[in-house]
């Protein structure tokens, strides 16, 4: 799946799970647009009652 914000409207870019040890993967395609790399750090918000994830 992929997440696009088009005008102000989000869509999905991907889905992951949450693991038993409450753990997740960056999906591939958001480490690529974001330009993640090993080390680096993100910030996760509540916004209106979602998760909110940014490079720091």
């Amino acid at each position: 799946m992929r997440f696009f914000i088009l005008r102000g409207v989000a869509r999905i870019l991907a889905v992951t799970k949450v693991t038993v040890r409450f753990q997740t993967v960056v999906p591939k395609e958001v480490r690529e647009r974001l330009k993640l790399k090993e080390g680096d750090k993100l910030v996760w918000l509540l916004k209106e009652g979602k998760i909110v994830v940014e490079k720091a």
